[in-house]
């Protein structure tokens, strides 16, 4: 934004310089040095024309340091794509990204696509508090985004919070499973459906979503052992 600006107020001076010179050359003749006080009122014009792209772009540019986002950041965009398939970041592209995406949303506050991945950065970042935040506004923007709303449920599970975990379950219920483009955030879904339940004491849902997750078939043996050994476990406390 700052160079547009920039750029129109200098093609802007440009023709008025111009100008300037036009009417200067062709006065020039009726122009003497009693006309002195003319003369010295076109440099100054000139002067100060040229000044004001100068002005303008100290003055757009002065606060960028403080949101700094390049939109155009190759090596930030690379590292969202990492993100996006969840491949491991080291720290220094944690914070390389955090950084183009927090100006990002400050640009553009309505983007729920750069909340959802800060929240995901938050998280990486062991800010569950600001996770759950900036996932909350990825939902707001778009509710009926199943991606959005079960990431903000998975994080307000992380809580461990009563209040919070029974807000996650509304969220995560009242998502359509035809919605929830792969089986593996399907399986997210039933995975903190499941946990609530279980802090929640509600044992008997909680089994319910064990056992649907249960029945992927991409589950490795150590998962499936995992659930059975947490059914059983509720199946105990069901009779205690």
């Amino acid at each position: 934004m700052a160079v547009k600006f920039t750029l129109a107020a200098l093609i802007l001076s440009v023709i008025l310089i111009s100008v300037c010179l036009c009417f200067f050359y062709y006065e020039k003749k009726s122009l003497s040095l009693k006309n002195d006080v003319a003369i010295k009122f076109i440099i100054t014009q000139i002067i100060t024309l040229m000044i004001i792209p100068l002005a303008l772009f100290w003055y757009m540019g002065k606060g960028k340091n403080l949101h700094k986002i390049d939109e155009s950041n190759n090596d930030a965009r690379a590292i969202a794509i990492k993100l996006v398939n969840r491949e491991e970041l080291v720290e220094q592209d944690i914070n390389t990204l955090y950084i183009a995406l927090r100006n990002r949303v400050f640009k553009k506050p309505n983007d729920a696509f750069g909340w959802y991945l800060l929240s995901r950065l938050n998280f990486l970042k062991n800010n569950l508090r600001e996770a759950i935040s900036t996932s909350k506004m990825a939902f707001e923007i778009d509710k009926k985004n199943a991606v959005y709303a079960v990431q903000y449920a998975m994080l307000m599970s992380e809580s461990n919070n009563t209040e919070m975990l029974i807000k996650s379950n509304d969220v995560l219920l009242a998502v359509d499973e035809k919605d929830i483009d792969s089986t593996h955030k399907l399986k997210l879904k039933y995975q903190t459906l499941s946990k609530n339940f279980i802090l929640l004491k509600k044992y008997d849902l909680a089994q319910i979503y064990l056992e649907k997750m249960y029945n992927f078939d991409f589950l490795s043996l150590y998962e499936r052992e995992d659930i059975r050994n947490k059914i059983e476990l509720l199946n105990t406390l069901k009779n205690t």
